[in-house]
């Protein structure tokens, strides 16, 4: 899975216009038209395909939270100089800023991955939120990433319906 998948099946799930999209892009400092998403949410090999960036997709994540949350409390943002520099997006970094933003709790995520035609226990779970230098630290598979998010288009859409 690509970062133009994550970006295309989260935009289906929440049901975000092309317009919102664009919106919340260039709030993060990202500067894209219409033509720039439509190729951002073309599937890889049709023409006019462009490859979305770790850096694109973790802004379009990180302007989620702000959307869906708000603004961090000053007692929870870290300090000056503190903020991680931009590296590879993973998959438990996209699932854990999705849980994030939508406020999900365990039972919930743990509700869409099985909608979503996954397993997954508690435990292992779990240890897909922790720290990576954690002994119980688990990577995040490819498959459970898109368990989970089919599984949350499937609840997010049959509540609008």
């Amino acid at each position: 899975m690509n970062y133009n998948d994550v970006l295309r099946r989260l935009r289906f799930a929440l049901d975000l216009e092309d317009a919102v999209v664009i919106d919340m892009f260039a709030r993060s400092g990202h500067e894209i038209g219409p033509d720039a998403l439509a190729a951002l949410l073309m599937k890889e090999g049709h023409v006019g395909f462009v490859a979305c960036s770790s850096e694109l997709l973790q802004a379009f994540l990180d302007t989620l939270i702000l959307d869906r949350r708000g603004p961090r409390s000053a007692a929870t943002a870290p300090a000056d100089g503190e903020e991680a520099s931009p590296t590879e997006l993973t998959y438990n970094e996209i699932l854990k800023k999705v849980r994030i933003a939508l406020d999900l709790k365990e039972d919930d995520v743990l509700a869409a991955i099985t909608r979503g035609d996954g397993k997954v226990t508690r435990p292992h779970l779990r240890a897909l939120f922790r720290n990576p230098s954690h002994k119980n630290f688990r990577a995040c598979d490819e498959e459970l990433l898109h368990a989970f998010l089919n599984g949350l288009t499937r609840t997010m859409r049959n509540k609008r319906e």
